[in-house]
């Protein structure tokens, strides 16, 4: 099975975050949210990727390359105008014949999700609460059929679909035929025609807005990738879990807290102070 991840957009209302990379490339604990997407659907056994990419691209494929590195396959589709995610999803998804999972390439979500959508046996899409409205939709409940709603923007806490789905290319190619330019206008109108199962991800964040990166770098320290490669002199303490990168230096009277992710290179201390979510 392949997966589609879209990540051609600019993401706009993040302003300067995103003057020289897309949305996907802005760092959750010290990692793009990009890396978190590809080592969550790798380590669920889908090591194929097709990635499509647009503003800023060359940014994300320097920081990929093949994807031999992070233990997959990614294969670059270029969309050169914003024409809408609908049309990017047709773009990364001409070589797939069968079932695959498409990924918005600016959410946060948890590895053990694409685990689920693999192993789940039919089209399935992913929810999960929102704090506050989605851009991909509500999901409701019809006579037993979940269904895409655009109508209460004020649902806040309610069960919102997330953008992320296992569906079949004859279904894509329904959606293809919609009247809409984007994946949550599409499936409003064909979600009578398709049966999809709706399973719930452990954690999930959407990034929107600046603030949205705050709580996101928090979520995303839930999978710190541990290691320590640092020069740490005398009288530190180092309590949780804490992750310092190569050629970084801890200098004495120094207090961390986890989960805290170090890069590399830096220069903490002396007698610096570092809380948890860092």
């Amino acid at each position: 099975m392949k997966a589609v991840i879209l990540t051609a957009g600019e993401g706009a209302r993040l302003g300067s975050w995103t003057s020289n990379r897309p949305k996907g490339m802005i760092p959750l604990g010290n990692r793009p949210i990009l890396d978190h997407l590809v080592r969550g659907l790798v380590s669920a056994g889908i090591t194929e990727i097709n990635m499509v990419v647009g503003y800023a691209r060359n940014s994300v494929m320097t920081y990929f390359g093949d994807g031999s590195s992070f233990g997959g396959k990614i294969n670059y589709c270029f969309q050169d105008k914003p024409t809408g995610t609908l049309d990017a999803m047709k773009i990364g998804m001409s070589d797939i014949e069968g079932e695959f999972i498409l990924v918005p390439g600016d959410n946060y979500v948890s590895a053990t999700s694409f685990h689920s959508m693999k192993n789940y046996d039919g089209e399935a899409l992913l929810s999960g609460q929102a704090e506050r409205w989605s851009k991909w939709g509500e999901i409701e409940i019809r006579k037993g059929n979940p269904s895409i709603t655009f109508d209460n923007p004020d649902a806040y806490g309610r069960i919102h679909f997330t953008g992320i789905m296992k569906l079949k290319k004859q279904t894509a190619e329904k959606m293809l035929l919609s009247s809409g330019r984007h994946i949550g206008e599409s499936l409003q109108e064909i979600s009578s025609q398709t049966s999809f199962e709706v399973l719930k991800a452990e954690y999930w964040h959407n990034i929107v807005y600046p603030w949205d990166l705050i709580s996101g770098n928090r979520m995303a320290l839930r999978d710190n990738l541990l290691f320590r490669s640092a020069k740490i002199e005398k009288n530190v303490v180092i309590k949780g879990e804490v992750s310092i990168g190569k050629g970084t230096v801890i200098r004495s009277g120094s207090y961390i807290l986890g989960p805290v992710s170090i890069g590399e290179g830096c220069d903490i201390g002396p007698n610096s102070v570092i809380g948890s979510a860092v």
